[in-house]
């Protein structure tokens, strides 16, 4: 029997193999027009300034015509089946070139970093020559009051990063003086271009952040003029970083464009939400499901502070225990409020216990969450990924309670707030603990009455956040009750 199995087993992956050869031998290879980069390669080619390239490589794709680069196509990432194209409106573009020189030019494209090497040769007399590059574009996505991702202009000036808004950029154009290694260009939430310009000598550089008209913005990087004496040649390096917003592909950028790999904003708790990045990477390629990652690494979290929670667990134990106690003074001194306060303080600190003990694990959340919310927001490999009903997990909840989730033919109207079928069962566990925890004497401390509110308070507020956050307060609730529940039990 065994070898019946075996020889059908070797029959089928002979009959799947076969099948992948045909389909390989017979599939038409793809093409592109242009000049296309073998995998694995490099592209250097002498670009004329009056012909029209399509330039291919495997990482990214884009039109050069002259001195202007546009509709730059990420290979490696998607949008409704499509590459990611940045800078593909009318009027968005990089250019670079020198101003009082004639020049030939040898582009590269290696990764995500388009270089263009120009050579300016004087055969007669001086000339002065200053070296210029920018990006025209219009607006995007502006970081929110919820910290949605970084959008705006970017910096590496005197070798810290400078960010700023869209809309500070309108209301005042941000200039810079910097030396070697500065660049400048723009940034959304997973995508960023920027520009950098290497001469010999270590001429300062200027660099704007501009509005150009309306929603139309420019960002531009000059040296002052260079001086190249007849019968000499001078060179111009230009670097174009135009790709994805991912710290590994950063890493290797930075031997290029030195700086870059700290154009990643993890937020206030960069040293929390850099490991959680990276933890969710790689939960990701363990399972095959940011939904999966999440909840593992909750899971994992909360391992972490178990010995923390136990102990407040065990002080809300010991607070049920002195409710009688507590009963006791407060029906004698319910006429004077004072007196009430200080016996029921007195007695708090005989017991060495606190009301708001209950709260710890909610404080402990907080650095994590807001960490957490950050290596959500500003994974690229989050975008379009699902899981259960929620078919990206960096955008809200797509389900709204006001159709039934979906079950009435009623389209929710745009102003109405985004109140998910998530963020309901976060604001349910939290109530849940709320009510494992509370007694009727802690209930009656002052500010405890507006604390019990916090589950709906919540729902409202966090239901626009990214659903993986939601998933993560939930799971992590859940993991407290079912943790609240054995340390009560093993104290009885």
């Amino acid at each position: 029997m065994k070898r019946k199995y075996l020889d059908i087993a070797v029959l089928m992956a002979g009959f799947l193999a076969l099948n992948y050869l045909l389909i390989t031998w017979l599939m038409p290879s793809k093409k592109a027009d242009g000049i296309t980069g073998q995998a694995g390669d490099n592209i250097v080619m002498e670009v004329r300034n009056d012909v029209k390239e399509n330039v291919v490589s495997d990482s990214i794709s884009f039109e050069m015509a002259g001195n202007r680069i546009s509709r730059v196509r990420l290979s490696n990432y998607m949008d409704s089946g499509e590459p990611v194209e940045l800078l593909g409106r009318d009027g968005e573009f990089i250019e670079f070139g020198l101003v009082g020189g004639s020049f030939n030019k040898v582009v590269t494209v290696e990764d995500y970093i388009i270089t263009v090497r120009m050579v300016s040769d004087v055969s007669e007399g001086a000339r002065a020559v200053a070296p210029y590059a920018r990006i025209a574009r219009e607006k995007g996505e502006s970081g929110s009051m919820m910290m949605i991702g970084s959008g705006g202009g970017i910096a590496m000036v005197d070798s810290r990063v400078k960010r700023e808004d869209w809309s500070d950029i309108k209301s005042k154009s941000a200039i810079f003086e910097a030396g070697a290694g500065a660049f400048v260009g723009f940034e959304d939430r997973y995508w960023q271009t920027i520009l950098s310009i290497d001469s010999a000598g270590n001429s300062p550089r200027t660099m704007r952040l501009r509005t150009i008209e309306g929603e139309r913005f420019q960002s531009d990087i000059s040296l002052r003029e260079k001086i190249i004496p007849g019968g000499q040649a001078a060179e111009f390096v230009f670097h174009i970083y135009t790709g994805p917003k991912v710290q590994s592909i950063l890493d290797a950028a930075d031997s290029v464009m030195p700086g870059i790999a700290r154009t990643m904003d993890y937020g206030w708790f960069s040293f929390l939400s850099r490991p959680f990045l990276w933890a969710l990477t790689a939960l990701h390629e363990l399972t095959g499901n940011y939904g999966l990652a999440i909840i593992i690494l909750t899971l994992i979290l909360r391992a972490l502070l178990i010995p923390l929670t136990r102990k407040s667990y065990r002080s809300m134990a010991a607070m049920q225990r002195l409710q009688p106690e507590m009963q006791r003074i407060q029906k004698l001194y319910r006429d004077d409020k004072v007196r009430l306060q200080q016996e029921m303080m007195a007695l708090y600190s005989k017991s060495k216990v606190s009301p708001l003990s209950g709260f710890l694990p909610l404080i402990l959340q907080i650095p994590i969450f807001f960490a957490l919310y950050k290596a959500l927001v500003i994974a690229v490999d989050m975008r379009n990924s699902g899981f259960l009903w929620v078919n990206d997990l960096a955008s809200a909840d797509p389900v709204s309670l006001f159709n039934l989730f979906g079950l009435l033919p009623f389209n929710v109207p745009s102003w109405m707030p985004v109140i998910g079928l998530l963020p309901i069962m976060m604001g349910a566990t939290m109530w849940l603990q709320q009510k494992i925890s509370s007694s009727k004497a802690t209930a009656a401390t002052p500010g405890m009455g507006i604390i019990k509110w916090l589950p709906v308070v919540f729902v409202v507020l966090f239901s626009g956040l990214p659903a993986g956050l939601i998933l993560y307060w939930t799971v992590s609730n859940l993991f407290g009750i079912a943790q609240q529940w054995l340390v009560v039990r093993s104290m009885r």
